[in-house]
C-alpha cells in the first residue's frame, strides 16, 4: 500500500506492528485443502493488502536542494528518520520506494547523495525512473544541461547498487524457514509470498495452492527466494 508522507506513514507503521500478531494467529488457523482454496487465497490477499510487513515509501532524491526543486515537503534527514523508525518497530519490514535520476540541474554530487541514501536505508526493491518532462509542469521549464548519456550512466549505476543490495538481503534468508501463502505456479515451480510480499519459489503439487506453508530457503536471486517444503 502507499501512504502520504509523513504522518499517515507513521500511523500505518504503528497499525502494522499491532496487526502483525493478529495476522499470524489467523494464518495458523486458516482452512487448508482444495475445498477451501478460494477462501484461503482471498484471506491471503486481504492479509497482504492491510497487514503484511511491507511499506512503499517514495523518496525521489537523496539531496535536499533537488527535493525542494521537486516541491517535496520533507528533507533527507526527515525521510531517513522515518525509514529507520519503520525498521525499528518492524525489523523484518520490506521497504520499497520510487527514485528519479536526472532531475533538471542535478549534479554528480547531488546524485551521489541519492546513492548514499540507498546504501543507508538498504531498500528491498526500488522503482527507478529517468526524469521525463511533462508539459505544463514547472520542471519542464527548468534548464537541464545534463546529457542523456550521463543520465543513463547514473541510472545504470543506481540500478547496479540496488540490485546488489537486493541480492545481499535475499542471501541473508538462505537457511531460514519462512511462512508463506502459496498463490500459484510458474512453469515447474510453485510460487508463494511471505508476510512481507517476498516471492518464494519451490517444488510441489498444485493442491498446495491457497495454503499457508513453511518453506526452508535454499537459494536466491536478486528478485526471489528459492526453497523446499519443510
Amino acid at each position: 500500500m502507499r501512504f502520504g508522507f509523513p504522518f499517515s506513514a507513521f500511523a500505518a507503521l504503528k497499525q502494522r506492528a499491532a496487526y502483525r500478531h493478529i495476522v499470524l494467529r489467523h494464518a495458523a488457523a486458516a482452512p487448508h485443502g482444495r475445498a477451501h482454496q478460494g477462501g484461503a487465497q482471498r484471506f491471503g490477499r486481504a492479509v497482504q493488502a492491510i497487514a503484511h510487513e511491507q511499506l512503499h515509501l517514495p523518496f525521489q532524491s537523496g539531496n535536499d536542494r533537488v527535493l525542494k526543486a521537486m516541491n517535496r515537503h520533507y528533507t533527507r534527514e526527515e525521510y531517513l528518520k522515518l525509514a529507520h523508525y519503520g525498521r525499528q518497530i518492524l525489523p523484518e519490514l520490506v521497504l520499497t520506494s520510487d527514485v528519479i535520476v536526472g532531475f533538471p540541474g542535478e549534479t554528480e554530487e547531488e546524485f551521489e547523495d541519492t546513492i548514499s541514501l540507498i546504501e543507508d536505508v538498504r531498500y528491498d526493491a526500488l522503482f527507478t525512473f529517468i526524469f521525463s518532462p511533462r508539459a505544463g509542469t514547472p520542471a519542464a521549464k527548468m534548464d537541464d544541461p545534463t546529457p542523456k548519456e550521463e543520465k543513463n550512466r547514473r541510472f545504470d549505476r543506481l540500478c547496479a547498487v540496488q540490485n546488489r543490495i537486493s541480492l545481499e538481503i535475499h542471501q541473508g534468508y538462505v537457511g531460514k524457514t519462512v511462512r508463506v501463502l502459496c498463490d500459484g505456479r510458474d512453469k515447474d515451480l510453485l510460487t508463494a509470498r511471505t508476510e512481507g510480499g517476498r516471492l518464494v519459489r519451490f517444488a510441489g503439487d498444485d493442491s498446495l495452492i491457497g495454503q499457508f506453508l513453511d518453506v526452508t530457503i535454499t537459494g536466491c536471486t536478486t528478485w526471489s527466494l528459492v526453497g523446499e517444503l519443510r
